[in-house]
């Protein structure tokens, strides 16, 4: 049985801090009320956002296309601004939204285990189903790895300790 390495990633933690300081100032423009009005310099910084995460996106893909997705500064620029413009909606959440966001962080945990250790494990494991109809295989593969990543986290945040880490 050959064991699967399931920390193969060569991610820097220091990747993240832009995210961290984006979400502060965004904390904080949210508790002053910026996102009750529209004003025009909002505006101003929902296309300077825009715009922002238009040009690192053409160059990211033009000059640096080795460079590892968490250290893309067009995703903290373009994350930044999809957080702002949800801020803004005042649309209700559908169920199914609300649902992934709460499971998300088991979901994006638990995926790389079901992914990397179970199926690699065993790459003949869904084959067959592509023999049949060509691409089912992958489709199969992701509701197994999601669902079954779904699962494991509700049975996580059954138990009192650890319903919070998940």
């Amino acid at each position: 049985m050959r064991v699967a390495n399931i920390v193969q990633w060569n991610y820097n933690p220091l990747n993240f801090l832009p995210y961290i300081f984006a979400t502060a100032i965004i904390v904080q423009d949210f508790e002053r009320g910026k996102f009750a009005k529209m004003t025009r310099l909002f505006k101003f910084e929902l296309w300077s956002l825009f715009f922002l995460f238009l040009i690192f996106t053409l160059l990211e893909w033009s000059l640096l296309d080795r460079l590892m997705h968490y250290s893309r500064l067009s995703l903290v620029f373009g994350s930044w601004l999809l957080l702002d413009l949800a801020l803004l909606s005042t649309r209700r959440v559908p169920a199914i939204v609300s649902f992934i966001s709460e499971y998300s962080l088991g979901l994006y945990v638990f995926q790389l285990f079901f992914t990397h250790v179970i199926l690699a494990d065993n790459p003949n494991f869904l084959s067959r189903l592509s023999e049949r109809i060509p691409g089912l295989e992958i489709l199969a593969e992701f509701l197994l790895v999601v669902s079954s990543a779904l699962a494991l986290t509700f049975v996580f945040k059954q138990i009192s300790g650890l319903k919070n880490l998940v």
